[in-house]
């Protein structure tokens, strides 16, 4: 029996380290899964929406009224494994101004921040999601376009 790898054909990673500007480009991607692993307690994302791999417009996502948060919710893992969905408020835990999210007071062993391609405002098409002290797995999830993990594109471009 054969298998395929998921890297390449599922999904593809990015990295941002902590307070980074790396924009993921969501080309020949659906979705973006954002990572931190143990984020620690009342720190925050800093999400914004981007019309060119650098330089460009760049803007907290969920500025424009006909944009909703980034996200509905978002998840955090305990450490036995368990998620918990967490509502994203905008005036609430979510600031549409400065696109600051911030996490609830307890520690998680993981939070998970799950973006879509319609989530981002007409002409931008990259994302940078920042955490306030940790780096941040970019989840490159339903490619589009799906190669061996050595011919992948590369997510910032």
């Amino acid at each position: 029996m054969s298998s395929i790898y998921p890297l390449g054909y599922k999904f593809n990673l990015g990295r941002n380290a902590s307070a980074g500007t790396v924009r993921a480009a969501f080309r020949d991607v659906s979705v973006y899964s954002f990572v931190v692993d143990t984020p620690g307690s009342a720190s925050n994302f800093t999400i914004s929406e981007a019309n060119a791999a650098s330089g460009g417009t760049s803007q907290p996502i969920g500025t424009s009224t006909a944009i909703a948060p980034p996200a509905p919710y978002y998840w955090s893992q305990s450490s036995t494994g368990v998620w918990t969905r967490t509502a994203i408020v905008v005036g609430g835990n979510y600031v549409a101004s400065t696109g600051v999210l911030t996490f609830a007071a307890a520690t998680p062993d993981n939070i998970v921040l799950m973006i879509n391609q319609g989530t981002l405002s007409d002409g931008f098409n990259y994302v940078t999601v920042a955490h306030s002290a940790k780096a941040t797995t970019y989840i490159a999830c339903e490619l589009e376009v799906q190669r061996d993990p050595r011919n992948l594109r590369g997510l910032y471009a």
